[in-house]
């Protein structure tokens, strides 16, 4: 039941994506790494450099606007102009069954798994034993690394828009499997994030990496096809070293088929969920770097549905958007994975300067600027009631994400201080 709430105020938070843009602009390309340092060079711009950073609205024609609250929205990124076909690879390895460090359903210290989520697990029958026996012994399923991936997993889909992406799921531990095919919509997805949760004992064994991504390729890029127009992406959530398949070694067959996935113009972008993961960091940062795509670190398991939910395809590092002529922020301002944004701005009474400036992850950074008018006395009611019932609802969701944050952080904390309290913890040489 709590992962059902929590999944329905993920949905509840989500919001649609801009649609991407396609009008050239007014734009300033700076380049930190050729300046001095502190200061920032300002050079001219190639036709591809002013399509990393595009602002649909406002447009290019200085438009006039009734109402005081303004939404600027585009997109940054060359990549995925014909949108993206994503697969997230699901761990269901034993060791998914250990504590996350964190109080993922909010049932406080020493709960317990929530009873339907049981009932559904003895229907399905065939429990592992040593399954059975750590729930017997009090094993709380819901703050478990598994019910982290699932959480991050629900956090990202609801973060996609379904016009931009085909997304696919894979859950995989001794072999792999697919749970939703590529393309699923997104109702579609969530119920096999609810299969996934009752059928996770059939797996809970080993960890073969290699299996998942060979799966997953085989999808997004068939050997004899050719090339796709789309941007195609694996996720890999795994919270420990590869373990399968023997021959070879696994870390050999990992690595053999991402850099396979890579020469079909295919990404990997492995999560490394805790700290067996982060110990064969070696491994995944070479299936990232052999299919140019990036390694995450997740320190803490209970992190991994913020920072999955934070996953940018668009190289996008910061990005602000500011009223020049009044100097004040926008408010509410968000980025989604496929990289576009939005925000809500203040406009004064006249003529407004407003400003977009991201940088992006080799240091380049690109500024648009626009303007727009604002002419007092004839603002529209209704739209003016929607832009304030979206800025509480965005804001809304930003504090909700970071109050998740902040208490699953003070958890893990907490259970450090007491381990490090408990007797005989102490180092001894």
């Amino acid at each position: 039941m709590a992962f059902r709430l929590r999944v329905i105020e993920i949905m509840l938070l989500a919001a649609l994506a801009p649609p991407a843009a396609s009008e050239a602009d007014r734009l300033q390309v700076r380049s930190s790494a050729a300046s001095e340092p502190g200061t920032l060079q300002v050079r001219s711009t190639t036709a591809s450099e002013v399509g990393w950073l595009q602002v649909q609205s406002p447009a290019a024609s200085e438009p006039t606007q009734s109402i005081a609250l303004f939404e600027v929205a585009g997109r940054v990124g060359t990549r995925g102009g014909a949108g993206f076909d994503l697969v997230v690879a699901i761990d269901l390895s034993d060791s998914t069954l250990d504590p996350s460090g964190a109080d993922l359903d909010g049932d406080g210290e020493g709960g317990v798994t929530d009873p339907a989520w049981l009932a559904a697990l003895e229907r399905r029958g065939n429990l592992p034993k040593r399954l059975t026996a750590r729930l017997g012994s009090g094993l709380d399923l819901e703050d478990s690394i598994l019910a982290a991936e699932l959480e991050a997993t629900a956090a990202l889909i609801e973060r996609l828009d379904p016009r931009r992406f085909r997304v696919g799921l894979i859950v995989f531990s001794d072999d792999a499997g697919w749970a939703a095919p590529l393309g699923s919509t997104p109702t579609a997805l969530r119920r096999a994030l609810e299969e996934i949760r009752v059928a996770a004992p059939e797996y809970l064994r080993g960890t073969n990496l290699a299996a998942a991504v060979a799966l997953a390729t085989d999808a997004l890029a068939p050997e004899d096809a050719a090339p796709s127009v789309r941007e195609q992406i694996i996720v890999l959530l795994t919270d420990g070293r590869p373990t399968l398949p023997l021959r070879d070694g696994p870390a050999v067959h990992a690595v053999r088929t991402a850099r396979e996935a890579g020469k079909r113009g295919i990404r990997v972008h492995p999560f490394a969920v805790g700290p067996s993961a982060l110990e064969a960091e070696g491994v995944l940062g070479e299936m990232a770097s052999s299919s140019d795509g990036r390694l995450h670190r997740v320190e803490s398991p209970a992190e991994v549905a913020a920072l999955l939910r934070r996953l940018d395809l668009a190289d996008l590092v910061s990005l602000e958007i500011r009223n020049l002529t009044s100097g004040v922020p926008a408010r509410a301002v968000r980025t989604f994975p496929d990289g576009s944004f939005d925000g809500l701005v203040q406009l004064g009474e006249g003529m407004n300067r407003l400003r977009v400036q991201a940088r992006r992850r080799d240091g380049r950074e690109y500024v648009v600027e626009r303007k727009v008018v604002l002419k007092a006395g004839s603002g529209e009611l209704e739209l003016q009631r929607k832009r304030l019932q979206a800025l509480r609802r965005r804001t809304r969701e930003l504090e909700i994400w970071a109050e998740i944050e902040r208490k699953r952080k003070e958890t893990r904390r907490a259970l450090e201080i007491r381990v490090e309290e408990a007797p005989g913890s102490e180092q001894r040489y």
